[in-house]
């Protein structure tokens, strides 16, 4: 009970960590000025992915279970949650900071030689679940882009807009690919991004008919 209690506690001093920094956003602001807890849903409209992170490793693992199968993840362990959120921050991060994406500097495979456990627990989840036959290890901008589309098809449900995702970011590699030629383009983005592509159609082709 008291392990439990001490996790509770900590969430909850997380959640008003992130309200106390958040105050000048509306989001938050109003229910604090009238001395009201801001509700959940606001508080995840102003939290960072590193917040979430923390908030997640503060949950039981039987509610990050249910956050799994919530999501679709139907055979991943429960802290698979975190591995994605994790996977994706530094991309979000190199966006969000107008950083080089295409050749994924910013992915912990390429800034580190040792293995990241949560790009390996990804990997290894697209690789069953796309039935890939190996493990994407993320140092290919290509591996991120069928990472948002599956999870975009998860979440949305909606094929075509995943479609439509997959089809802009091929665009953008063929322009690149068109400006920089064949082999530059093969030392920026690697090789194998036609067969990772099947991969991730023929996953949302086949979305809902085995879930």
């Amino acid at each position: 009970m008291n392990g439990q209690m001490g996790e509770k506690l900590k969430l909850k001093s997380q959640l008003q960590n992130i309200v106390r920094r958040s105050y000048k956003n509306d989001l938050v602001k109003h229910y604090v000025d009238r001395d009201d807890d801001a509700p959940v849903w606001s508080i995840f409209e102003v939290m960072t992915l590193g917040d979430l992170t923390s908030v997640c490793r503060s949950l039981p693992d039987e509610i990050l279970a249910d956050i799994a199968s919530d999501l679709g993840l139907l055979h991943a362990n429960p802290g698979i949650v975190i591995n994605i959120v994790e996977t994706i921050r530094p991309l979000r991060n190199a966006v969000a900071h107008n950083g080089a994406v295409f050749d994924s500097r910013f992915s912990q495979s390429v800034k580190y030689p040792k293995t990241d456990r949560n790009l390996a627990a990804v990997g290894e989840l697209l690789d069953e679940d796309l039935s890939i036959g190996y493990r994407l290890n993320f140092n290919s901008i290509i591996d991120y882009i069928v990472l948002l589309a599956y999870l975009l098809t998860l979440l949305t449900h909606q094929k075509k807009r995943s479609r439509d995702f997959l089809r802009k970011c091929l665009r953008e590699l063929e322009k690149l690919e068109s400006a920089v030629g064949v082999d530059t383009y093969m030392m920026i983005v690697g090789s194998g991004d036609r067969q990772k592509y099947g991969f991730i159609e023929g996953f949302i082709d086949g979305y809902g008919r085995k879930r």
